[in-house]
């Protein structure tokens, strides 16, 4: 079943729509892509600083493999289905600025550990397969919201909070570019990622498995070789989906972005990624539309950015299917 993808401005909110026939939907039992569990809160700020984006179609399409009820297991139960357990922190905290250390104001709260989830009998697939498909699946729900840089998704600071400046002027909910690939590996899997893009980038940076119980040792998959990329089409074939490319400032600067491979789950002329982007630089679509800041499906080209200042490429789930019992994602065996 394919995904086309549409945003609205001041809405963070997903809107789908299912390019498949009420037929085959009939046939295969399939559902939708999971909505967030709560609806996205408005903005507390509507002031005229707030650059909202203009509203957006993807011409990008992802067709899922597995079953995709079986990919948002869970997402409606405790404490997934509940917006004020995001954060470690209690919610009641969430707007006391005293709670905070100085420096973690602007972030908000920071993110809570997820559980580890388990395999659904009805997932149609691998069980590998089943987890990176759930690792884009989890992100997907969330194209359309803005990029800010904040910890958590659902976090809504007042218009008065202390603001770390981005593109859109003023504060809204949001995610930064680390933070959202911590957090669609924590609440799709249950895999906490350090939430700083220089930190996660290097692959001896401790990860917790699902959960918070056991380790798991990342995978360099690729690395460029004296500020060179490999080759673009062995780069290329050499990722697989739910795969973490690190993207340098510039071709010899320091690691400043993370993107996640789509691989074959998406449908366009090019590669497709998956982020939340400052538009710094913009990206521009298939249909040479600028794609708007913020949680979006976009191109990965061997003109552009994303390419050309491409650092290494992590891979957290294993490249064979892992020893463990098939009904469970405890990647011990990493």
């Amino acid at each position: 079943m394919s995904y086309r993808f549409s945003s609205r401005p001041g809405q963070g909110a997903c809107w789908l729509v299912f390019f498949a026939a009420f037929a085959l939907v009939a046939a295969t039992g399939a559902t939708g892509l999971a909505q967030p569990a709560q609806a996205p809160p408005a903005a507390k700020n509507d002031s005229p600083t707030c650059n909202y984006p203009a509203p957006y179609t993807s011409p990008y399409t992802l067709t899922y493999t597995c079953d995709t009820a079986s990919l948002s297991v869970g997402f409606d139960q405790p404490p997934r289905n509940d917006t004020t357990l995001e954060s470690s922190m209690p919610y009641a905290d969430w707007y006391d600025q005293a709670a905070y250390n100085q420096g973690d104001i602007t972030w908000g709260p920071p993110p809570a550990q997820y559980p580890a989830v388990s395999l659904p009998a009805n997932a149609g697939c691998s069980p590998l397969q089943w987890k990176r498909e759930r690792i884009v699946a989890t992100a997907a729900q969330y194209i359309g919201r803005y990029y800010q840089h904040h910890h958590i998704l659902d976090w809504n600071p007042p218009a008065d909070w202390p603001y770390s400046e981005t593109l859109i002027g003023c504060q809204t909910p949001g995610i930064d570019c680390s933070d959202f690939s911590s957090w669609y590996y924590n609440y799709g899997l249950g895999i906490r990622l350090n939430t700083a893009v220089a930190v996660q980038a290097l692959p001896t940076t401790p990860i917790p498995g699902p959960g918070g119980v056991g380790n798991i040792t990342p995978k360099v998959v690729a690395a460029s070789v004296d500020n060179v990329p490999p080759d673009f089409a062995t780069l290329c074939s050499q990722l697989q989906t739910g795969d973490l490319l690190y993207i340098k400032g510039s071709p010899t600067g320091p690691v400043t972005h993370v993107i996640m491979w789509v691989g074959s789950l998406g449908s366009g002329p090019d590669p497709l990624v998956l982020d939340s982007h400052d538009n710094s630089p913009v990206v521009y679509d298939s249909n040479n539309v600028a794609i708007p800041l913020g949680i979006h499906l976009r191109p990965f080209r061997v003109t552009e950015w994303y390419y050309t200042s491409f650092s290494h490429a992590l891979r957290i789930l294993p490249s064979g299917e892992s020893a463990t019992p098939a009904n469970s994602l405890l990647l011990g065996d990493q």
